[in-house]
């Protein structure tokens, strides 16, 4: 990933204005280039900080937190009920598929403790977003119309079943 890249990611994700940020390469971390990730533990030997892979919380020592090789939580508890996330993220994936049968699934994650499902609809493709304890769907504006059409005509589609 560039320099350029990385910056712009991170300001999408915590919705900050992309000239805020600084970035600069860490060439200590060349060595996980193989593994794909920096393991959280050594995040927090070069005192960066990692989030809880369960709620999001800030996690600044490793002594407060348990670590796995890839993740990080804040608590024991946050740990627990991430193990049982699998099987609910499974469980959304399918309801969304049962709401939207045309949808293509890019991806259920959790996100702060909620169960997102990213999906794509209609061609050219859309990309549309999903909290399945809401009742709402995130699309751009630009794709608005587009997600109107295409609910219209799953709402249809499950009706003849």
């Amino acid at each position: 990933m560039s320099k350029n890249q990385a910056i712009i990611d991170y300001a999408d994700m915590r919705d900050l204005d992309e000239s805020d940020i600084k970035a600069a390469r860490a060439s200590w971390a060349d060595t996980f280039i193989e593994k794909g990730y920096v393991p959280p533990l050594e995040l927090l030997k070069r005192d960066f900080y990692v989030e809880c892979a369960y709620c999001s919380k800030r996690i600044d020592r490793p002594n407060a937190a348990v670590m796995t090789e890839i993740q990080a939580f804040c608590t024991k508890e946050c740990c627990d009920k991430h193990q049982g996330v699998g099987d609910e993220l499974e469980e959304a994936s399918d309801i969304a598929l049962m709401l939207w049968p045309d949808a293509h699934i890019v991806a259920t994650e959790l996100v702060a403790g909620r169960m997102r499902v990213h999906f794509t609809f209609g061609q050219p493709e859309r990309h549309a977003f999903w909290f399945s304890d809401a009742d709402d769907v995130q699309v751009a504006p630009v794709d608005l119309e587009d997600w109107r059409e295409f609910n219209k005509r799953m709402k249809a589609l499950r009706a003849q079943r």
